[in-house]
């Protein structure tokens, strides 16, 4: 009977010890791996975290842990107008290429039409080659200094709507960035036939009448003078007219 004793209290101080050594480890869920009791991270350059989960090693801040690449950085850094791609490579955004992402240099091979009314609205269409560096995220259209943001952008073509304008002969161009602009001598015509154009004299007549009351009444207010009424204004005709008598 004492042999069955001591094995009895030897299984259940072994028991005990299980059970103590499962509370203090660490709970594990069915995606991580685990190997001898342990997380195992083994997707490129990751490591176990402060909570029993992968995390990506100090310096590699982009990926997922938990997908099969894992996380990675750029070495150095990429430049303006990029972004880093698995494993580690700067990939330039649309519209700039080279080593340092430059904008690319864009040339007009034609554009219609080369005309419009005053009033704007029309679409003008810019045929474009790039050097075959992709289709630009942005573009936009100069006619003289005065300039718009495309409303459509192809691989070969950007189309722009005509501002308000003018009536003359205004230079047109075309860039992804407004600081770049084609240096080609190209020519938009704004004929004087719309309703802008138009009404536009009667317009700036009526605000330089407005403008002439506004300091009339300005100073008026501000020196003090008193605008006779009609009843002085006849007091002082009659009194005129006893003195010349």
């Amino acid at each position: 009977m004492f042999p069955y004793f001591l094995i009895f209290l030897f299984i259940s101080q072994i028991a005990a010890e299980v059970e103590n050594a499962d509370s203090d480890d660490p709970i594990i869920d069915e995606e991580d791996e685990i190997f001898g009791g342990k997380i195992i991270c083994e997707n490129p350059n990751t490591i176990v975290g402060p909570n029993n989960k992968c995390v990506c090693k100090p310096g590699f801040n982009l990926g997922d842990p938990l997908s099969k690449f894992g996380c990675w950085t750029c070495n150095p850094e990429c430049p303006h107008n990029s972004y880093c791609e698995h494993p580690g490579t700067c990939i330039c955004k649309r519209g700039y290429s080279g080593k340092n992402c430059d904008p690319i240099y864009l040339t007009i091979l034609s554009f219609q039409p080369n005309f419009g009314s005053s009033d704007g609205g029309i679409f003008v269409n810019a045929s474009y080659n790039n050097g075959a560096n992709g289709i630009p995220e942005k573009a936009y259209c100069r006619f003289g200094s005065e300039y718009v943001k495309a409303v459509l952008i192809t691989n070969d073509t950007i189309t722009c709507v005509m501002p308000q304008m003018l009536e003359g002969e205004y230079r047109f161009a075309i860039s992804i960035d407004k600081r770049l602009w084609t240096s080609e001598n190209l020519i938009f015509t704004v004929k004087n036939n719309g309703i802008f154009s138009k009404y536009l004299p009667v317009l700036i007549i009526g605000f330089i009448i407005v403008v002439v009351i506004g300091v009339i009444v300005y100073f008026a207010n501000n020196t003090g003078v008193v605008l006779p009424s009609k009843n002085e204004k006849e007091s002082f005709l009659n009194q005129k007219d006893d003195h010349s008598v």
